[in-house]
């Protein structure tokens, strides 16, 4: 369902945000947000780091050590990012992409990812994750 679909029905919403999205909000346009529905800074009740990898190996690799060391604080949520990261790494990698060898898509870097992840998640299935988070647009 959508955000609006939820606010049509009543439904309780509490949004999660990260604090740089009052960075370029006015005063008054933050009171009116406020108003509509609240915001808590993710920060507080939530751990969330971002690998900024495309290398599907290290990306679980960090994943499972951020789950170890922050998976059974039960202050905050731990919001693993299972997010491949497109980037231009080189000369090869634009000259792949000029020639359509290499996709700067996050989706394209999926591929990689999908494989691992399903045997991954079966393997430490005993880890304390709280939210995995999939991001393939």
């Amino acid at each position: 369902q959508t955000l609006l679909e939820l606010i049509k029905k009543n439904t309780r919403v509490v949004l999660l945000t990260h604090p740089r999205i009052w960075s370029n909000v006015s005063e008054e346009e933050k009171k009116s947000m406020i108003s509509s529905f609240p915001y808590i800074h993710s920060h507080e009740y939530m751990y969330n780091e971002w690998h900024n990898t495309r290398d599907s190996s290290k990306l679980l690799k960090w994943n499972l050590e951020e789950v170890r060391s922050h998976g059974f604080d039960r202050n905050k949520l731990l919001a693993n990012q299972m997010v491949m990261t497109p980037g231009v790494g080189g000369f090869g990698d634009v000259l792949g992409a000029l020639v359509g060898k290499v996709s700067l898509r996050p989706v394209s870097l999926a591929s990689y990812l999908i494989p691992h992840l399903s045997q991954f998640c079966r393997e430490h299935s005993d880890e304390p994750w709280n939210i995995i988070v999939l991001d393939f647009c």
